[in-house]
């Protein structure tokens, strides 16, 4: 604690990696066996690579206001809304979700996507359009609104054979940066080519099931640093994190996923499936004391995974944003995990104040009440 708040500030640097953050404000060993377990399980990425700004923006802003990371937690943070957009106030699930450390449903977090296109398609005056591709993005011709000019979006229903046009005042796009590169292309190339440009890295959850509870201390699962070289980020405990998705309601049962791969672990994206589900079964094995075999393992790659934002990614997305508005006079606006966080709640807290600040947009240039 000592040196967290009496280290000097890094002020002169717009940005650096985690690992010199880390490093310069605590010490590598912290950093190393720290914080490099903590980036794998949310980043699956590299700290030495990684921007501590733009990952991490709010220890990053703590530090340049406060000069001290401790220091501007003993001052507090100013509080938070407690209301949604019409005035209502929250909830009490949004008043407990906000505060849990991880989240999911009964039938897990498709549950959520579920009921938000239910809600749509309940809603009057709204449509939500399914299996449907966008082929490009153009500023519209037609006139400019009192928001901008608008945006020609060219789109194809799954087995349509022609494309249509559908000509809207204003669009988020929330796709993956490379996605969203080729549909700009002709209209903003710079800004394309910025999107290309980001990285992604790939990584394989591999889910065990056993008939017997075999977690000798419950909780959350643990983390594992790069330098052990095993090949896994970590493991979460899903049986005890959300008991409530155990198909055995007396617990009696031990369900585990297991994250492999990785920015850290290259090598393991070349394995067959086979090699990637032996690998993490002899880990948790060697790691828990595992001898039982498993009654049903089941596991998934995912290629380009996760965005990893590099030192000085906070300047490409200005400039890409100032790009997009100026290609498509500010009535594109670009939200989602390629961009200002990777994790689901910072996709809801900047969608968040990207409704806020849009709604109220709208309410000063409409003289009143949206």
């Amino acid at each position: 604690m000592t040196i967290a708040c009496f280290h000097l500030t890094c002020k002169q640097a717009s940005d650096e990696s985690i690992y010199d953050f880390i490093s310069r404000r605590f010490s590598p060993v912290v950093a190393n066996r720290l914080l490099d377990p903590m980036v794998s399980g949310i980043f699956g990425g590299n700290i030495r690579h990684l921007s501590m700004r733009s990952c991490f923006g709010l220890l990053w802003d703590m530090e340049q206001s406060h000069g001290s990371i401790v220091r501007a937690m003993l001052f507090g943070s100013p509080p938070k809304s407690t209301t949604l957009l019409d005035g209502t106030a929250h909830s009490s699930f949004v008043k407990t979700g906000s505060k849990a450390m991880s989240m999911s449903f009964t039938h897990g977090m498709q549950t959520f996507t579920d009921a938000l296109a239910a809600h749509i398609e309940a809603t009057p005056h709204t449509d939500i359009r399914f299996n449907t591709t966008v082929e490009s993005l153009s500023p519209s011709s037609a006139g400019t609104t009192q928001h901008g000019s608008g945006v020609v979006v060219r789109v194809r229903d799954a087995g349509a054979s022609a494309a249509e046009t559908i000509v809207a005042d204003h669009v988020f796009s929330a796709l993956p940066a490379p996605r969203l590169a080729p549909l700009v292309q002709s209209v903003a190339p710079s800004a394309a080519a910025a999107l290309s440009r980001l990285p992604f890295t790939s990584l394989g959850v591999v889910t065990l099931g056993f008939h017997r509870n075999l977690i000798q201390h419950p909780g959350f699962g643990y983390l594992v640093p790069t330098c052990e070289n095993q090949g896994i980020l970590g493991v979460i405990y899903d049986s005890c994190s959300f008991p409530q998705q155990n198909f055995d309601q007396t617990n009696n049962i031990t369900r585990l996923s297991v994250f492999v791969g990785g920015e850290n672990h290259p090598a393991v994206a070349a394995m067959p499936r086979a090699k990637r589900e032996a690998l993490a079964l002899e880990t948790v094995q060697r790691h828990l004391g595992v001898t039982d075999a498993p009654v049903h393992v089941e596991s998934t790659w995912y290629e380009h995974a996760i965005p990893q934002y590099p030192v000085g990614y906070h300047a490409d997305v200005a400039s890409l944003e100032a790009d997009l508005a100026e290609a498509f006079h500010a009535s594109l606006t670009v939200v989602g995990n390629s961009f200002y966080g990777v994790g689901l709640s910072d996709c809801v807290h900047k969608s968040t104040s990207v409704a806020l600040d849009f709604a109220a947009l709208h309410r000063t240039n409409a003289g009143g009440s949206l």
